[in-house]
């Protein structure tokens, strides 16, 4: 599976957002559909304000939490956020970027799953505790050379410490709320 690694600055996106289950695979229903309801006026109104090197629109899975996480339907911009949008501060990360082509959702959702189930387990990375999400280029969405891609916010495992994340007694984490990174930073006293 090909990708490339970026460095990237904290940046701001704005969009409009609704927060989804994740019970289920309901995430594979309930995003298509808030893109179907989104308004073309408003959908215009995004890409006017894609203002970024990540010029185009953004979904993005943010605030997740064990049942489901915020997704936006946004643009990547420097431009002050319009009172019919929010805002959200996406923070600075080493993002894995991944690049589908095909019509959407269907080549999105099966990238997805061959990046979680197969490449985290071989990569050598952990995913960083920031939101994820896909770009969208121009064109249309249904052409089988639609390009998009994924970023996904990660943390590289030292290899003196990948052992000792994975097989050590996580005793003293368990009763704490924290995400693999967290845990990963803890462990060798980042």
């Amino acid at each position: 599976m090909e990708y490339r690694i970026v460095e990237k600055e904290v940046f701001k996106i704005v969009g409009v957002r609704e927060w989804t289950t994740t019970d289920n695979g309901q995430n594979f229903t309930n995003v298509p559909k808030m893109w179907e309801k989104l308004p073309r006026e408003k959908y215009g109104q995004l890409w006017s304000m894609a203002n970024t090197d990540l010029t185009g629109i953004l979904g993005v899975c943010a605030d997740m939490d064990d049942g489901g996480f915020d997704y936006w339907i946004a643009a990547a911009t420097t431009n002050p956020c319009p009172p019919d949008l929010e805002e959200k501060e996406i923070p600075a990360a080493t993002w894995a970027v991944f690049e589908a082509k095909g019509s959407i959702p269907g080549a999105l959702q099966n990238l997805w799953q061959h990046i979680f189930s197969e490449w985290f387990p071989a990569s050598g990375y952990i995913h960083a505790d920031a939101p994820e999400f896909e770009w969208y280029s121009g064109g249309d969405s249904q052409s089988e050379d639609f390009i998009s891609q994924v970023w996904i916010p990660v943390i590289k495992l030292d290899h003196r410490n990948i052992d000792k994340f994975y097989w050590c007694d996580m005793e003293g984490l368990k009763d704490e709320k924290l995400t693999d990174a967290e845990k990963y930073k803890k462990l060798v006293n980042w």
